[in-house]
Order: structure tokens, then sequence, then C-alpha cells
């Protein structure tokens, strides 16, 4: 009967070890690869109820019916100037909209509206990327007609999630200007950078393709950028503007010392906007 050398059996148990550790990673990456392709609309979405203060917009509302039936809600407020240049407003994933509407009405002096996204605030129904980019015309298209306003009378602004929403809107209406904060490349590329280990653009259903939306672009467009943004990478934005394909190149302002989260709170970018509006009413206003 032969006998197995010590030396044989360690190294026996070192493989079996290795196949074990192996096989445990491999069920460990694919439980991952699951987890990420099941709840990529909770990692994406962050549905808000109203806010407390939008009661005091009440005056305002705007209803909209989308194509498939579902009730969204938002709101439509007029300058006190009727000639005030219009602001369609898109918020980012984890935003309802009526404080931001109020915030640019006031520091803008211009018209706004803008529509909650599907299951944000009073709007029903459950977000997706070809639903909200089917919204994004629908609000649109309600909202001037609430304000009595022209698409080549109006600026659609857009604030992460929603810079893709504004820049859908601008690759298929003829508006007077765009105004991206935070803006980004893809869903897609992002979720690569972050998820680098796992097939994520294989899996998103989601990808919010800007890059692929600018050759449609014939609108002046500004980029806002956070100098501290640990949400959307600089290198997503600069990946977006190298490839923008529109008729005129972007141009890009960074607001110093501003994160994510509060660059809509920088006097800075509101000192910066107003003139950009101003300069951009004037040029459309010449036009006509």
């Amino acid at each position: 009967m032969p006998v197995q050398h010590p030396a044989q059996t360690g190294q026996d148990k070192t493989i079996k070890i290795a196949l074990s550790l192996g096989l445990w990673a491999a069920f460990c990456w694919l439980a991952v690869c699951l987890w990420l392709w099941l709840r990529q609309e909770q990692l994406i979405f962050y549905p808000r109820p109203l806010a407390a203060g939008s009661a005091e917009l009440a005056n305002w509302v705007l209803n909209v019916t989308a194509a498939d039936g579902t009730s969204l809600s938002g709101w439509a407020l007029p300058a006190a100037d009727d000639k005030a240049p219009v602001i369609i407003y898109f918020g980012g994933n984890a935003e309802e909209i009526s404080a931001q509407l109020t915030e640019l009405h006031e520091k803008l002096g211009v018209s706004v509206a803008g529509i909650n996204y599907r299951g944000y605030g009073a709007s029903s129904g459950a977000p997706s990327e070809k639903a909200l980019q089917a919204d994004a015309l629908t609000g649109f298209d309600a909202a001037l007609a609430k304000l009595g306003a022209t698409a080549d009378q109006t600026i659609v602004f857009g604030r992460s999630l929603g810079s893709h929403m504004a820049a859908f809107v601008a690759a298929h209406r003829p508006v007077a200007g765009l105004i991206l904060v935070t803006p980004f490349d893809s869903v897609q590329e992002l979720a690569a950078d972050r998820y680098w280990m796992f097939p994520v653009r294989r899996m998103i259903r989601h990808p919010f393709d800007t890059v692929a939306l600018s050759a449609q672009i014939s609108a002046p467009t500004h980029l806002y950028i956070a100098e501290f943004d640990a949400v959307v990478p600089h290198r997503s934005t600069n990946r977006l503007l190298d490839a923008w394909r529109g008729t005129a190149q972007p141009t890009m302002s960074t607001i110093s010392a501003s994160n994510h989260i509060d660059i809509l709170d920088m006097a800075p970018l509101w000192d910066h906007a107003r003139s950009l509006i101003s300069s951009w009413s004037s040029a459309t206003t010449h036009l006509l």
C-alpha cells in the first residue's frame, strides 16, 4: 500500500484551501453582481416627499398627465416682469424641487417651472430613464403653455441627474440656452468608475448617456462644477466636455469651496448665472 509523503499531503491541503477561497470569492463576486442588478433603481433614484414649504406654492401648481396616464405634479411661477426669461428646472436624483424653484424665482427674477419626477413629491408612478425623458418633454411643453412662453425664449437648467434631463430637452426643443450643474457623461460610466471590479456597463438599465445627446444640441451651454465634488468626479464632467458633439462647445466654471450638495448655495454661481442668462436672453431678443 503506497504511503503519501507528508509534503504532498500539505500541498494538497494548500490547493484545497486555495480552491475553496477562490470559489467563495467567485460566489461573493456573483452575489454582488446580482445585488447591483436587482438594486440599481434604488441606487440611482431616491424619491422624496413634498417639502413642508411646498404648500406656499399652492397658487402655482402645475399638474400634468404623462402619455401613459401617470399623474405628474410641479409648479409654474411667473415673474413680475412678463418679459423676464423663463427657466425650466430639473432636479437631482434625491431632490423634491419646490424649494429650488422658489430659489431660482427669487434669486434670478425669472419665470420658473418644473415637475417632480415620478415617485417624487406629489407625482405618482416609479422613475426610469425612458419615463423621465418622456416626462421631461411633456412637462416642458405644459410649463411653457402655462407661462405663455415659447421654447426659443426658454433656458433649461439641470442639476446632477437633472443635467441629463435638461440636455434631453435641449436635444429635442429649440431652447435659448442650457445650464448644467455638476453634470456627468453618463450614469453608466459613473457606475463603472465606482464599481470598476464589476461588469456594470453591461448591467445598467438606465444609462442616462448625456454624451450621446450632445450631437443634437445647438443651444449655448454652460457647465458649473463643484471644486470638491465627491459624487460626480471631475473626470466624468471632463469626459462630457471632451466628447461634446453639439454645434457650440460648452463653457465651464468651477465654483470654489463648493461640493455636490451645496453648490447651489454659493453666491458666485448665482452671480454668474444671472449675467449668463441676461446675455442669452439679449441675444435671443436681437434675433426676433
